[in-house]
């Protein structure tokens, strides 16, 4: 006797179904197909009596029906984040709940009414285990490397592992995602903050972002992780807590990302910069700020980025703070920031000796830069330099996890986890 399962996805976009018969695929198709609604979401009623129809079965007769995620498991996370960042979350919890109220949190029991199959034959699989499917599956591969990103899932963000494929009967079909990446920490998510702040829709102008990524360079590659790297060196000389210390090394990979907001020409320009060129340069640190509030990243993070321009004696940008009321990861920045930028060659002037750019370093200290940060400074960076000049030039990632990690997001990873 035939095995017929079918496969749901909805409640978020492009709804569908697919349906099963002994592992090989009768009928599939999207909602909009049938409501003529570009991209929609609802629970795919059409799609599921059109792979009934095209397999001649009744709702009835199908073994199992499957859900494409966990949705309580995705509103425990929900609730969980907007606790974390209460007060600030109250509007977005409040348009999140109207949301979640209305079918996502009832979907067991919404198939139950709708199709008759009774509650122990609905299942539900994790987000990143359906993409993973999709991929292998889709796919000529016997067994493969699996990657998975996305904004967020349940709770995952990010997976590897391994998957093979068996339709001959001879093997077995499985997948196992080894390690994973977890909420807020989330390569999807900071591209879509990308997507909302340069204007288009998110969950739907990704595509475009996608397509004129091709046209930048990776200009700034080497000189951010140069200044992480420093940043993340000064942050352990001077004894910060761990947590600290991976928050200015993440900020220090994020302190430019305001510079999308600054023309080429200004970034570029070989001579003096015009008063309101210098005003275009000053505006990358509120910039950026307003790119990463979009992104579930500690305030911490978000703040050393926005203040990583300040000085020490206030008559910096872009609040003219002053002393400690600087945060501590954006007073550390500033020095990672600027001896990297005095011993690399800039389009304006060739630079200092790294001897010159210490000295001017010390210079600052009490004045551009927080006195305890240039101290440490002074005590690491013989041995940092010297490192640095020794170390092996970068060499293109090997495998789909050298090309998929950040470092800032690697200490992160969970532990295995095999299904």
């Amino acid at each position: 006797m035939a095995t017929y399962v079918l496969g749901l996805s909805a409640l978020y976009h492009d709804a569908a179904a697919a349906l099963l018969r002994d592992g090989d695929l009768v009928a599939a198709a999207q909602e909009e197909r049938f409501t003529r609604v570009k991209f929609d979401h609802r629970l795919p009623w059409h799609a599921v009596d059109y792979c009934l129809r095209t397999a001649g079965i009744a709702a009835r007769e199908l073994d199992y029906v499957v859900f494409y995620e966990k949705p309580l498991v995705k509103f425990e996370r929900i609730l969980l984040g907007h606790l974390a960042t209460y007060p600030r979350s109250w509007r977005v919890f409040r348009e999140a709940m109207i949301a979640w109220f209305g079918e996502k949190l009832w979907v067991k029991t919404l198939l139950q009414q709708h199709l008759g199959v009774p509650a122990d034959r609905i299942l539900f699989v994790e987000h990143h285990d359906s993409h993973a499917a999709s991929a292998m599956y889709c796919s000529p591969f016997h067994e493969a490397a699996v990657l998975t990103l996305d904004g967020v899932g349940e709770w995952t963000t990010t997976a590897l592992g391994r998957a093979t494929a068996a339709w001959d009967g001879r093997g077995r079909n499985a997948i196992a995602l080894e390690e994973e990446l977890h909420f807020p920490h989330s390569l999807g998510l900071l591209y879509s903050a990308f997507t909302a702040w340069l204007g288009f829709k998110v969950n739907s102008g990704e595509y475009k972002v996608m397509g004129m990524a091709p046209y930048g360079e990776p200009r700034y590659l080497d000189r951010v992780e140069r200044v992480a790297r420093l940043a993340e060196a000064l942050a352990r000389a001077m004894g910060l807590d761990a947590g600290t210390v991976e928050e200015i090394a993440m900020a220090a990979r994020l302190h430019d990302v305001g510079k999308i907001a600054v023309p080429d020409a200004v970034l570029g320009k070989p001579g003096r910069l015009t008063p309101e060129e210098h005003r275009l340069i000053r505006r990358h640190a509120e910039a950026g700020y307003q790119i990463l509030q979009s992104a579930p990243l500690p305030e911490g993070v978000k703040r050393a980025v926005l203040h990583s321009h300040e000085r020490w004696d206030g008559r910096g940008y872009p609040q003219g703070l002053a002393g400690e009321a600087i945060p501590v990861g954006a007073r550390v920045l500033a020095v990672a920031d600027a001896y990297e930028a005095m011993t690399h060659d800039r389009p304006y002037r060739r630079a200092p000796t790294p001897a010159e750019a210490r000295a001017r370093i010390a210079a600052g200290a009490g004045a551009q830069f927080d006195p305890a940060v240039v101290e440490a400074f002074g005590r690491i960076i013989d041995a940092f330099d010297r490192e640095a000049a020794e170390a092996r030039p970068p060499q293109p990632a090997a495998t789909l996890r050298d090309a998929v990690s950040l470092a800032a997001l690697e200490r992160r990873a969970t532990p295995a986890r095999v299904r």
